[in-house]
């Protein structure tokens, strides 16, 4: 799902990444972003979740990515299943067996 509102945008992070977006996304040199959930699994504690990613493009064209860290202050490997073509497998971050990812379909 993509997010357009820059203030529905800015929710969905916490304060310390809110005051870093927020001048890039909002008042007249506002920058073109694209904001998603993503599969994320934590580097660390191995937790999978449903992580907020914003992309935002500067005047070059070049994207920064934003994200949050995992609960246990470590980063989260994000897994951009929009590139998946509908069917994707990632190794399971507990028992590397994999988890088949798989669009079963899209609302808006």
């Amino acid at each position: 799902m993509m997010f357009f509102d820059p203030e529905v945008v800015l929710s969905l992070f916490e304060k310390d990444l809110q005051e870093k977006i927020r001048p890039l996304i909002t008042g007249p040199n506002r920058k073109s972003f694209d904001a998603t959930f993503e599969l994320g699994i934590c580097t660390s504690c191995k937790k999978a979740a449903s992580v907020p990613v914003i992309k935002i493009m500067d005047d070059t064209g070049n994207n920064s990515v934003y994200k949050p860290t995992c609960s246990c202050g470590n980063e989260f490997k994000i897994y951009d299943t929009n590139s998946f073509d509908g069917k994707a497998a990632v190794p399971c971050p507990l028992c590397k067996s994999t988890l088949n990812i798989e669009t079963l379909g899209l609302w808006d």
